[in-house]
Protein backbone atom coordinates (compact mmCIF):
# COMPACT_ATOMS: atom_id res chain seq x y z
CA UNK A 1 0.00 0.00 0.00
CA UNK A 2 1.34 3.45 -0.80
CA UNK A 3 1.90 6.17 1.79
CA UNK A 4 -1.01 8.18 0.42
CA UNK A 5 -3.21 5.15 1.03
CA UNK A 6 -1.86 4.76 4.58
CA UNK A 7 -2.68 8.41 5.25
CA UNK A 8 -6.18 7.88 3.83
CA UNK A 9 -6.60 4.75 5.93
CA UNK A 10 -5.76 6.66 9.13
CA UNK A 11 -8.19 9.46 8.28
CA UNK A 12 -10.88 6.87 7.55
CA UNK A 13 -10.13 5.18 10.88
CA UNK A 14 -10.74 8.41 12.76
CA UNK A 15 -14.05 8.85 10.92
CA UNK A 16 -15.10 5.34 11.98
CA UNK A 17 -13.96 6.03 15.56
CA UNK A 18 -16.04 9.22 15.76
CA UNK A 19 -19.06 7.19 14.63
CA UNK A 20 -18.22 4.58 17.29
CA UNK A 21 -18.03 2.02 14.49
CA UNK A 22 -15.81 -0.38 16.38
CA UNK A 23 -15.88 -3.08 13.71
CA UNK A 24 -14.92 -0.47 11.09
CA UNK A 25 -11.95 0.66 13.20
CA UNK A 26 -10.76 -2.85 14.06
CA UNK A 27 -10.91 -3.92 10.40
CA UNK A 28 -7.98 -1.55 9.81
CA UNK A 29 -5.78 -3.29 12.40
CA UNK A 30 -3.45 -6.27 12.14
CA UNK A 31 -4.54 -9.17 14.39
CA UNK A 32 -1.44 -8.56 16.55
CA UNK A 33 -2.05 -4.82 16.96
CA UNK A 34 -0.22 -3.05 19.78
CA UNK A 35 -2.25 -0.16 21.21
CA UNK A 36 -1.53 2.07 24.23
CA UNK A 37 -3.77 1.72 27.25
CA UNK A 38 -4.02 5.43 27.98
CA UNK A 39 -6.29 5.00 31.00
CA UNK A 40 -4.29 2.39 32.92
CA UNK A 41 -0.86 2.62 31.31
CA UNK A 42 0.82 -0.17 29.42
CA UNK A 43 0.15 -1.64 26.01
CA UNK A 44 -2.79 -3.71 24.75
CA UNK A 45 -1.98 -6.67 22.50
CA UNK A 46 -4.28 -8.05 19.84
CA UNK A 47 -7.71 -7.24 18.47
CA UNK A 48 -9.50 -8.80 21.45
CA UNK A 49 -7.85 -6.58 24.06
CA UNK A 50 -8.29 -3.47 21.91
CA UNK A 51 -11.98 -4.32 21.30
CA UNK A 52 -12.62 -4.67 25.05
CA UNK A 53 -10.84 -1.39 25.74
CA UNK A 54 -12.83 0.57 23.15
CA UNK A 55 -16.10 -1.04 24.25
CA UNK A 56 -15.44 0.17 27.80
CA UNK A 57 -14.56 3.67 26.60
CA UNK A 58 -17.71 3.87 24.42
CA UNK A 59 -19.87 2.57 27.29
CA UNK A 60 -18.96 5.51 29.53
CA UNK A 61 -18.05 8.38 27.18
CA UNK A 62 -18.26 9.78 23.73
CA UNK A 63 -14.95 10.91 22.30
CA UNK A 64 -14.87 13.40 19.46
CA UNK A 65 -11.60 13.49 17.54
CA UNK A 66 -10.85 16.38 15.21
CA UNK A 67 -8.06 15.39 12.85
CA UNK A 68 -5.45 17.94 11.84
CA UNK A 69 -2.36 17.06 9.85
CA UNK A 70 -1.78 13.43 8.91
CA UNK A 71 1.64 12.95 7.35
CA UNK A 72 4.21 10.34 6.46
CA UNK A 73 7.35 10.33 8.56
CA UNK A 74 9.71 7.56 7.55
CA UNK A 75 7.84 4.26 7.48
CA UNK A 76 5.03 5.53 9.70
CA UNK A 77 2.10 7.92 9.61
CA UNK A 78 1.75 10.62 12.25
CA UNK A 79 -1.59 12.27 13.03
CA UNK A 80 -2.11 15.45 15.04
CA UNK A 81 -5.56 15.44 16.64
CA UNK A 82 -7.69 17.32 19.12
CA UNK A 83 -9.78 15.13 21.39
CA UNK A 84 -12.74 15.99 23.58
CA UNK A 85 -14.43 13.57 25.96
CA UNK A 86 -18.15 13.88 26.76
CA UNK A 87 -20.34 12.02 29.20
CA UNK A 88 -23.30 10.13 27.77
CA UNK A 89 -25.50 13.21 28.29
CA UNK A 90 -23.19 15.34 26.16
CA UNK A 91 -21.45 17.23 28.98
CA UNK A 92 -17.76 17.91 28.31
CA UNK A 93 -15.35 16.05 30.58
CA UNK A 94 -12.30 18.24 30.93
CA UNK A 95 -10.82 20.45 28.25
CA UNK A 96 -10.06 19.47 24.66
CA UNK A 97 -6.54 18.12 24.38
CA UNK A 98 -4.04 17.76 21.60
CA UNK A 99 -2.76 14.25 20.96
CA UNK A 100 -0.19 13.16 18.39
CA UNK A 101 -0.36 9.51 17.34
CA UNK A 102 2.24 7.54 15.39
CA UNK A 103 0.97 4.57 13.38
CA UNK A 104 3.22 1.77 12.12
CA UNK A 105 2.00 -0.70 9.54
CA UNK A 106 2.27 -4.43 8.92
CA UNK A 107 1.51 -4.56 5.22
CA UNK A 108 -1.76 -2.77 4.57
CA UNK A 109 -2.93 -2.77 8.22
CA UNK A 110 -2.04 -0.81 11.33
CA UNK A 111 0.31 -2.89 13.47
CA UNK A 112 1.05 -0.41 16.23
CA UNK A 113 -0.06 2.94 17.54
CA UNK A 114 2.10 5.03 19.84
CA UNK A 115 1.35 8.29 21.58
CA UNK A 116 4.11 10.75 20.82
CA UNK A 117 2.44 13.65 22.59
CA UNK A 118 -0.46 13.80 24.96
CA UNK A 119 -1.91 16.00 27.62
CA UNK A 120 -3.32 14.15 30.62
CA UNK A 121 -6.58 12.31 30.10
CA UNK A 122 -9.38 13.91 32.17
CA UNK A 123 -9.60 12.40 35.66
CA UNK A 124 -13.37 11.99 35.27
CA UNK A 125 -12.77 9.66 32.32
CA UNK A 126 -10.27 7.60 34.34
CA UNK A 127 -12.73 7.41 37.26
CA UNK A 128 -15.60 6.27 35.05
CA UNK A 129 -13.43 3.75 33.20
CA UNK A 130 -12.32 2.19 36.44
CA UNK A 131 -15.88 2.18 37.84
CA UNK A 132 -14.98 4.31 40.86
Amino acid sequence: MSTVSHVSLIRFGYERFNEQDLDGVLALFNEDIEWPDVVNGGVLHGIGEVREYFERIFAITTVQVTVGDVIEIGDAVVAATYQQFYDLDGKALGQPRMVVNRFSFHGDLVGRMELTSQEDIPQEVRRRFRGV
